[in-house]
């Protein structure tokens, strides 16, 4: 009896320690992923909608979770931007347009001049979207930014300084959309 009881606690210690995944828009998300050797954590989630379509559902990753959109952006650690398509069809265009109309927004001229050529590389990783893709943006820092796009490896940006502006589209002073914001910020 006491061996049934000790494999029992032992059991549960291990179920509560374990990664659960929540739900949001019908898409499982779990709470915890490995980018580059480091375990993150959800800090929030928010479904991102253009023209009246939901287009995806959004996960921010860090290793520890924050309200502070400042504080997240002042961070040079791993982190991960992750886009679960929920649409039928996101065409590459307007994937890119809205990344390319809103980093300028988030950032200064002097910035954007220095990004200019690695924000071009960046938009061509993208491809038309469908629903059940993923694509993650993962950040190491020392190696640069990292588009994934349903497992595969697109490319990288090298550079410390490129995934701040990008993180800013979604959680900066002007994102993408207030509530959006809210949701990954935990707000």
């Amino acid at each position: 009896m006491k061996r049934l009881v000790a494999a029992c606690v032992t059991a549960l210690a291990l179920w509560a320690g374990s990664s659960q995944a929540i739900e949001k828009e019908g898409v499982q998300i779990p709470d915890k992923v490995t980018v580059g050797g480091t375990e993150l954590e959800l800090n929030g989630t928010a479904l991102r909608q253009r023209m009246m379509m939901k287009a995806y559902v959004a996960a921010l990753y860090v290793p520890k979770k924050s309200s502070s959109d400042k504080e997240l952006i002042a961070q040079n650690v791993p982190m991960r931007m992750a886009m679960y398509v929920t649409f039928s069809l996101v065409p590459k265009g307007m994937v890119v347009s809205g990344w390319s109309n809103n980093v300028p927004v988030n950032t200064t001229p002097e910035e954007l001049k220095g990004l200019e050529e690695r924000l071009n590389k960046f938009y061509s990783f993208f491809t038309e979207m469908h629903q059940g893709d993923t694509v993650f943006i993962d950040y190491i820092p020392g190696k640069g930014t990292s588009v994934i796009n349903n497992g595969k490896v697109v490319g990288t940006i090298e550079g410390d300084d490129f995934f701040d502006p990008l993180l800013k589209v979604w959680i900066g002073e002007t994102p993408v959309d207030d509530d959006f914001k809210k949701g990954l910020i935990g707000g």
